[in-house]
């Protein structure tokens, strides 16, 4: 044969380029997939002295899964149909479509790539070729069964931002790690390819990095937006692919998610658990609110004792026009059960046009809202999740960070709560306290467009307002403001930490 019959096996990229020419998803050769693709056909050379081990940081839709979990393992299965693949993921059934996909690129170019499976194992999570290669996948956590591997690819051990902040969950993903996934090497020789999103300093990826085996690994990471010292010569804040992500697509994903979310996701820049800063800058102040809104809600964070020592209970209004949020009322206070269930209609009487009241099912919560669920039949409980209520409260900032640094968050001026939350969210989370950004995080997660679908699955009949129904005078606000202000006069210092 010519050696332009085998240009195909060159590469994986080469690989994908030439058996995707001419199909409605062709493969692509930006010149961050060509620094992917050099660093993979090094690692397969296995040159004395070169480590056996890459890893790989990009952001999200730019092909490094297509590469790596797709044509990397094809490639290497047509140049030597002996070798036995072993690919991971955070889910079994995203990594058997892995498996699957490749499967299928052999069988439909087997003349082309010489690799011919076996008709006895042809399942999407495991597979065989006549020569004794073949490929297994697995979800993390779950057993790797069969022989040891040659190539071992594991891309995104870690499903999401929720899961990287479970301890839990992080620390059993690296028990897999170590003790299965890392132990079906076949020799000191096989080849590791991790593919991750940064979500955690303290993630697979850090850990190894930070450890005794770090010089054993290559690394390849990528920023979305060049930073200083790119790897790849850009400019600083230039797209790292242009054609298909322009800079300001990727400014305007910056401003939706947030800088924590986005620098996680697209720089490669894990967020710390320590806190991010929401900067007091960011938020808003209004003397007067718009003539309607979209939607209205109450949000509550509820705590068990009145005691000295105990957590505040934290109440708010939240309304929502266009795509501004306004902080309309709050209490916080520290309450036992009945004082909050007052404090609850209390606020009801004064926002009538709200139509949800969000309360945690935490602390006094449940009680709470098995008390008043029929006098108030639009209270909409809201689950906790695993992993503790600082990682929760962690991501659920995170959430909403983008909202707050786009200056979309309006606070009431001249109030002490309102002057009290700002110094909370800069503090968060070593602050004494977390209600008010339990309270708020809670209800601009909730209005947020997302929040419709989670409303709608948890309580059935609520649909969103009509903007109409909704509407208020001004004259009616200051009413409330006005007496809000009182209120907070006659409400001793000792309620508001830190005072003005």
């Amino acid at each position: 044969m010519t050696e332009k019959s085998h240009s195909h096996l060159l590469s994986p990229l080469s690989l994908g380029i030439a058996l995707t020419a001419g199909t409605l998803k062709p493969h692509y050769a930006p010149k961050h997939l060509q620094l992917l693709d050099q660093e993979l056909v090094q690692l397969w050379r296995k040159e004395p002295g070169w480590p056996r081990n890459l890893m790989v940081f990009m952001p999200p839709g730019h092909a490094k899964s297509e590469t790596c979990s797709h044509w990397l393992p094809a490639w290497a299965l047509a140049l030597d149909p002996t070798w036995r693949v072993i690919f991971a993921s955070y889910e079994a059934d995203f990594a058997k479509k892995w498996g699957r996909d490749t499967r299928t690129t052999c069988e439909e170019f087997m003349p082309l790539l010489g690799v011919r499976i076996m008709d006895d194992t042809r399942a999407g999570h495991r597979w065989e070729t006549k020569e004794g290669g073949g490929m297994v996948t697995a979800g993390v956590q779950g057993p790797v069964m069969g022989r040891r591997g040659d190539l071992l690819i594991c891309d995104d051990p870690i499903k999401n931002a929720q899961e990287a902040g479970s301890v839990k969950i992080k620390e059993a993903a690296w028990d897999w790690w170590n003790t299965t996934f890392m132990t079906r090497r076949d020799s000191p020789d096989s080849l590791v390819v991790l593919i991750m999103t940064r979500w955690a300093l303290d993630d697979i990826a850090g850990r190894i990095l930070s450890g005794e085996t770090a010089d054993e690994w290559r690394v390849i990471s990528l920023a979305a937006l060049a930073e200083p010292e790119d790897v790849l010569d850009r400019e600083e804040h230039e797209a790292l692919w242009p054609e298909k992500f322009p800079r300001d697509f990727l400014e305007s994903t910056r401003r939706a998610m947030g800088t924590p979310t986005f620098n996680a996701l697209y720089q490669q820049h894990p967020v710390p658990l320590e806190g991010f800063a929401i900067d007091p800058s960011w938020w808003q102040w209004y003397d007067e609110v718009p003539d309607h809104f979209d939607q209205i809600i109450l949000s509550w964070d509820t705590t068990f004792k009145d005691v000295a020592t105990s957590d505040f209970v934290c109440g708010g209004a939240i309304g929502r026009a266009g795509n501004r949020f306004y902080a309309l009322d709050c209490v916080h206070l520290r309450m036992n059960t009945p004082s909050t269930i007052r404090e609850i209609r209390a606020m009801n009487t004064r926002w009538p046009q709200n139509k949800v009241i969000l309360i945690e099912e935490a602390a006094s919560g449940p009680s709470i809202i098995q008390l008043l669920h029929h006098e108030l039949p639009h209270i909409l409980p809201v689950p906790t999740t695993g992993g503790g209520k600082q990682i929760r409260l962690h991501w659920q900032v995170n959430s909403v960070a983008g909202l707050i640094e786009n200056r979309q968050v309006y606070l009431p001026n001249g109030s002490r709560w309102a002057r009290e939350l700002v110094n909370e969210f800069r503090d968060f989370p070593l602050a004494p306290h977390d209600d008010f950004v339990d309270m708020l995080t809670q209800g601009l997660n909730f209005l947020q467009p997302r929040g419709w679908s989670f409303e709608r699955k948890q309580a059935g009949k609520i649909e969103p307002p009509k903007s109409e129904r909704e509407r208020m005078s001004r004259d009616m606000w200051r009413k409330i403001h006005k007496g809000m202000k009182k209120r907070e006069k006659d409400v001793p210092l000792t309620a508001f930490p830190g005072g003005m």
